[in-house]
């Protein structure tokens, strides 16, 4: 046998353990429904460059809440509103904690944020309960309806106009702007009508 036979041997054993392993793993862990993919790929090639189109076609075929494999992570899709409630109203403790991307890690502070930290941690019940009673109160959210109403209005306007612009439109990016100018609005309160970029005035936006 020679040497290139030999690591072809040795390659392909490695692929068989590989693939009973991952199965026995995924059986274990008793994860929803969902593609198996190919190694080490996942199901990249099958969610391609469109992937809400494609995500959109799997939870036809698997149901609304699915395991999707991103390469080597394992991801749970989850596609119907109803399957969203039960998880972020009834089951929300349960899934809380969420594992930090290492680019977050990196950040010394990244433990103090509300979106990284883990449900169980003292820290973050205490930024919840102060979200809770002080941000997301019935007068705070009717005070500023008027102004999120018109933020809304400015990105829909920026979407159409970007429609015949020859770049791409930065969604993501027109997005972090307008979260950033309400969270000056609503903890600051800074009046954000200039920003925004309307000329009409916001009507009990800074009670």
């Amino acid at each position: 046998m020679d040497v290139s036979s030999f690591f072809l041997l040795c390659s392909l054993f490695t692929l068989c353990i590989y693939l009973i392993l991952s199965t026995v793993k995924i059986k274990k862990k008793r994860l929803p429904p969902g593609p198996t993919g190919l190694p080490v790929l996942g199901s990249l090639v099958t969610i391609g460059n469109r992937p809400h189109e494609s995500l959109s076609k799997l939870a036809k075929t698997y149901g609304p809440l699915m395991t999707v494999k991103f390469g080597m992570i394992k991801i749970v899709v989850v596609s119907s509103a109803e399957m969203a409630r039960e998880i972020f109203q009834k089951n929300d403790q349960a899934f809380s904690g969420r594992p930090a991307p290492e680019a977050v890690v990196a950040e010394k502070d990244y433990n103090m944020s509300m979106v990284w930290s883990s449900g169980q941690n003292p820290h973050w019940k205490k930024l919840r309960k102060i979200c809770n009673s002080q941000l997301f109160t019935t007068q705070r959210l009717d005070a500023s309806q008027e102004l999120r109403h018109m933020m809304m209005q400015k990105m829909i306007e920026q979407v159409d106009e970007a429609r015949l612009a020859p770049n791409p439109f930065k969604w993501d990016v027109r997005f972090r702007h307008h979260v950033e100018l309400f969270i000056k609005h609503d903890v600051f309160q800074r009046h954000v009508r200039n920003e925004i970029g309307c000329h009409d005035g916001i009507k009990g936006a800074n009670r």
